[in-house]
């Protein structure tokens, strides 16, 4: 049980390297599409500035839902000090209270690692939409040609 416990630990230290992964990225995906919005959001044909637009928005929200994962939250901990005075007696009891006691405790750790896991997938998704719709304004100002700029 303690090795799961450890698991689980080490599941959510990925799951946050994960996210601040994708902080990084979408910041800096952010950062590139806010500077073409804004120092040729004017010369940009009409539907090529909504689609920048639009991808500002995912990479923001992924930002944002990145975010919620970083935060910071406590993992349910057990207090081995006070079980080991009771371990000593060696009831059967105790035993299955221990046991009972890491079940609850591995059962809360996994739904908050689950959640967090939930979350920087949707992170990765708006990323990617991001970058489709970035690649899409390309591909639309490489086909409207300069007779539109």
């Amino acid at each position: 049980m303690q090795r799961e416990l450890e698991a689980e630990e080490n599941r959510y230290d990925s799951v946050l390297n994960k996210a601040n992964t994708s902080v990084t990225i979408s910041g800096i995906l952010l950062a590139a599409v806010s500077f073409l919005i804004h120092d040729f959001g004017d010369l940009l044909p009409c539907l090529a500035l909504p689609i920048l637009v639009i991808s500002a928005l995912c990479l923001f929200s992924s930002i944002t839902i990145s975010l919620f994962v970083i935060r910071t939250e406590s993992f349910e901990r057990i207090d081995f000090n006070v079980l080991v005075g009771e371990l000593k007696q060696d009831s059967l009891e105790v035993k299955s209270r221990l046991i009972a006691t890491y079940k609850e405790v591995l059962g809360k750790n996994s739904r908050i690692v689950g959640y967090r896991a939930m979350l920087v997938w949707w992170s990765a998704l708006l990323i990617i939409a991001g970058v489709f719709l970035i690649i899409s304004s390309i591909i639309y100002l490489y086909l409207a040609g300069p007779k539109h700029l």
